[in-house]
């Protein structure tokens, strides 16, 4: 068995994807792939690999290094395609994960974790779906109940037709914890509600002290308070997770009310549940600040081997009469997580007017931290690969954010181009190179 999973892409306005309430869960999500395929040659089996989060690692590189079975002599249309597949109840954006050798009602299965915008948490047996017991679901959890729904998609119609789980979750394999936030509407359909969860991986039951509502402010010395808008904000970003903190990424829904860029980072203990222990937003500003939404496609927020956490952020105000700004719109920026939620290091395009004029979102694709590279012309301290989405032409921009960023940092240009239309992807890292 394998997990095989293609970037999750799609518009600025994050409003294309296929499908009916019910999907094939083991053939398509939206503009993706998940698939349980069967090598019909013989194949060892060893222990296989979990996939815990968003792009196997928290470098977001896509790779499985481990991976010692796919070959290019065994995956072809002979002995390598579906095997078979699942329905689910809702659109599933996010990207589903994997846990082998996991205890449920006794019984040891390989499992599959999906969430879907119906509010939808589901386990699957990841090897077959066959029998009383895997022809079904191992467990599911429902975030809908009596006087509480999905949110429509007549707030905006960029998710169709609700919004529940958007982002990919993230599993605590030390807790047993899967983590999401689900969007709800509450209290007879006037309360917008963000919650983050914490589901038992064997048993789909909320953990104790699960779950806390999301909400956040902060405040620019000598200016108002900025409050989270949970009715606009979008969490689409994949969550992360580091040295048991789960850091989530906020867009927002249609560029709709007072939204923002922000990450939000709570840590969970088993016995008095989730404490909110990070607050950052990329616009603080109560003057001037707006927008600069941190969504990235899908892709989750990227941390390099120590403790520097990177990101992209959208079109909004980008301070370029401030040093250092407050407000980072169109930006690609670096946090040093041992020293809170202050800014380190960031990298601006040249025409980041335009950009936020046009709707033209730097951040509308994902981050890949690349590992170090020999060669003629290597690639050292996890260099970052972004592909840049102008309205016309696509390029990949090489960006070292681990040391300080002088003005000429903004003069970095594409290393490579290509005319074609706008990208909204995420990169990833193959055999000693990028590929978008």
């Amino acid at each position: 068995m394998r997990l095989e999973c293609n970037d999750m892409t799609g518009s600025a306005d994050e409003g294309r994807k296929s499908g009916s309430h019910s999907v094939p869960l083991f053939s398509r999500w939206w503009c993706g792939v998940f698939a349980v395929i069967l090598l019909t040659a013989a194949v060892p089996t060893g222990a296989q690999v979990s996939v815990t989060t968003s792009g196997y690692n928290n470098q977001r590189t896509n790779v499985d290094s481990n991976e010692t079975v796919l070959t290019p002599a065994n995956v072809n249309f002979t002995n390598f395609g579906k095997l078979f597949s699942q329905s689910v109840e809702g659109e599933i954006f996010a990207q589903p994960l994997y846990v082998p050798g996991v205890t449920i009602n006794g019984t040891v299965h390989n499992v599959v974790y999906v969430a879907t915008e119906h509010d939808m948490v589901y386990a699957f047996d990841a090897d077959s779906n066959t029998g009383i017991i895997n022809a079904q679901p191992l467990w599911q959890t429902s975030f809908v109940s009596s006087g509480v729904t999905t949110v429509s998609s007549n707030l905006c119609a960029d998710i169709t037709p609700e919004y529940g789980v958007t982002g990919t979750p993230v599993i605590d394999r030390s807790m047993n914890a899967l983590y999401m936030v689900a969007e709800t509407l509450e209290n007879g359909g006037t309360s917008y509600v963000k919650k983050l969860h914490a589901l038992d991986i064997t048993t789909g039951a909320e953990k104790p002290g699960s779950p806390i509502v999301i909400s956040a402010s902060v405040t620019v010395p000598g200016q108002g308070a900025v409050t989270f808008d949970t009715e606009w904000e979008n969490q689409r970003a994949a969550l992360l997770l580091y040295n048991g903190v789960v850091y989530i990424g906020f867009g927002s829904h249609c560029d709709g009310g007072d939204w923002r860029g922000w990450i939000l980072g709570y840590s969970y203990n088993n016995g008095t549940g989730f404490s909110q222990v990070f607050v950052f937003c990329d616009e603080p500003s109560s003057v001037n600040g707006r927008g600069a939404g941190i969504w990235m496609s899908g892709q989750g927020l990227a941390m390099d081997a120590g403790s520097n956490l990177f990101f992209t952020t959208g079109n909004g105000q980008f301070d370029t009469n401030i040093t250092p700004p407050i407000n980072y719109g169109d930006a690609v920026m670096r946090l040093d997580l041992s020293q809170g939620p202050t800014v380190q290091d960031y990298f601006v395009p040249m025409d980041e007017i335009q950009r936020d004029t046009g709707d033209e979102d730097l951040g509308a694709g994902g981050v890949a931290l690349l590992p170090d590279q020999s060669g003629p012309n290597p690639i050292g301290s996890f260099k970052l690969a972004k592909i840049i989405p102008p309205s016309f032409s696509t390029g990949i921009i090489w960006a070292n954010l681990t040391h300080p960023v002088t003005t000429s940092c903004r003069h970095l240009a594409c290393v490579a181009t290509c005319s074609g239309p706008l990208f909204i992807s995420m990169g990833r890292f193959i055999s000693g190179w990028s590929a978008m």
